[in-house]
């Protein structure tokens, strides 16, 4: 007998996940809330609005099925915006003790933690590649203080790793796999002119082959870029919030698309004829 492995967990993330460890000289361009008369916190980076994710997790989050009336047809999403929980009245989504209580209820043995909000930012910061990174390492180190790498053997928290920037993105892994990383996460998207498979970034591969780190792709910002990409050349919005994408939107660049076309990606620019060891590390612990 064993406990459920739990591979797809969510944390809200505090007010300081960015800036309690960023470098001083980028603190001006740390991602932080800031919270107008509705008390709901709204990401910014320095005094620039953060245009994709809405609101800061641990001040509003949709409750569970809020978007089932508009995948039925409903045609607005009054049902996500409005149909909110606190997320302060369940600790068990800030805290890792309170997360260990409750993993018990279900049988979970043992789960992989993501992000909630930090999935989000990439995108709308990537323009400002030196405070991007900042903003990644500085997330990182808060994972690994709240949350764990997954030194326990049971809650194993996730780094971002972004290939904007190829050298920055190798010298994060590096720093991660230091620190005693057990997985990391990519944005499942192009990289702006590039596939994830591109050899410009074999570096970053060949670092988590070594390493024996399997990658976790989870959507996130990746709508933001498809929309951007796709969306836009059947009339939508380019650069829609999370909460006002169309319907065509949610079909066309959440979840399925994004996944699916970065694999092919990988496939068919032959990643895994590079990097055959760390594809068959994975099928041999699958």
């Amino acid at each position: 007998d064993y406990g459920l492995v739990d591979a797809d967990s969510h944390y809200y993330e505090p007010y300081d996940c960015f800036t309690r460890h960023i470098e001083q000289r980028f603190r001006d361009r740390a991602v932080h809330p800031v919270h107008p008369a509705d008390g709901i916190g709204r990401p910014h980076q320095g005094d620039k609005r953060l245009r994709f994710s809405p609101n800061w997790p641990i001040d509003f989050a949709a409750r569970p099925g809020a978007l089932n009336d508009f995948y039925m047809g409903n045609g607005n999403l009054t049902s996500f915006t409005d149909a909110n929980i606190d997320p302060k009245k369940y600790p068990e989504m800030i805290y890792k003790s309170a997360r260990f209580k409750h993993m018990a209820t279900p049988g979970v043995h043992s789960t992989i933690m993501l992000t909630t909000l930090a999935v989000a930012v990439e995108h709308d910061i990537r323009h400002d590649v030196p405070a991007l990174y900042a903003n990644i390492r500085a997330f990182n180190r808060w994972v690994e203080e709240d949350w764990g790498y997954g030194a326990d053997g049971r809650m194993f928290g996730g780094g971002m790793v972004s290939l904007v920037d190829a050298e920055e993105a190798e010298r994060e892994t590096g720093r991660l796999i230091s620190a005693g990383i057990r997985l990391v996460y990519m944005c499942p998207a192009p990289v702006y002119g590039r596939s994830p498979a591109d050899p410009v970034y074999d570096r970053v591969w060949a670092q988590l082959e070594e390493a024996g780190i399997p990658v976790v792709f989870h959507i996130g910002d990746c709508d933001a870029v498809l929309c951007e990409l796709f969306s836009v050349h059947w009339g939508d919005n380019p650069t829609p919030a999370l909460h006002k994408m169309s319907a065509f939107q949610w079909y066309s660049c959440n979840g399925e698309r994004a996944i699916t076309d970065t694999l092919a990606s990988l496939i068919f620019l032959r990643l895994f004829d590079r990097f055959l060891v760390f594809l068959s590390w994975r099928a041999a612990r699958a």
